[in-house]
């Protein structure tokens, strides 16, 4: 579906997370060359809450300097799965996230979100490995997370798996996840790292 996104999620604290997965990957479709990136995303809402209070959730993303401007609508994963909406912006000749900031609030809307009065919530870093395959006629990404959640003067780290329906069918993603948690054992996830950081951020904010 146009601007929906399908995706599973598993938590990845675990011993040997990662290299379970790399090893589910090259077992259902051969061997794959991965591409690592570097992520800076930064949550922005109002003083009111006013986008977290309309299940919206808002963000500027630096990869590896590139900057665009996305919101999602906020869903809970059910089963480690996630449906939601997702608009991006390409920001192009952005050189910081100050010059991100302004450039939202010059537009004053977006998508009918207001993009004036935004302030940082908190900051998500996070060295992304990308693998890109095709299964049963369907492209599928997963994706390797290493992260560092950044919230009120404070740093937890954390690691998450993700895969993603590209193109193709909704079919695909949940078999071939099936096929991931039989062969890994790892948990689906039941929160997001963007949800932590929402935590945190309220529990250590008071």
């Amino acid at each position: 579906m146009k601007h929906m996104e399908i995706e599973c999620k598993w938590d990845a604290n675990t011993p040997h997370a990662f290299a379970l997965a790399k090893k589910t990957i090259a077992n259902l479709c051969g061997p794959i060359t991965p591409k690592t990136v570097h992520i800076k995303d930064v949550y922005l809402d109002d003083d009111k809450q006013s986008l977290a209070k309309q299940l919206i959730a808002l963000r500027v993303r630096n990869c590896d300097g590139k900057f665009e401007v996305t919101f999602k609508t906020r869903t809970q994963i059910k089963n480690g799965k996630a449906v939601r909406r997702e608009e991006t912006l390409s920001l192009p000749n952005i050189k910081n996230f100050s010059h991100a900031l302004h450039a939202l609030a010059q537009k004053k809307t977006w998508k009918q979100i207001k993009t004036t009065g935004l302030i940082a919530q908190f900051l998500i870093t996070n060295k992304r490995t990308i693998y890109l395959f095709t299964y049963k006629k369907s492209t599928l990404e997963m994706a390797l997370d290493k992260v560092t959640i950044h919230v009120a003067g404070r740093r937890v780290q954390m690691q998450e798996i993700e895969l993603e329906l590209k193109h193709g069918s909704a079919k695909a993603l949940d078999k071939f996840a099936q096929h991931f948690c039989a062969q890994t054992g790892l948990a689906r996830a039941t929160f997001s790292k963007v949800k932590t950081a929402e935590m945190l951020r309220k529990l250590w904010k008071k």
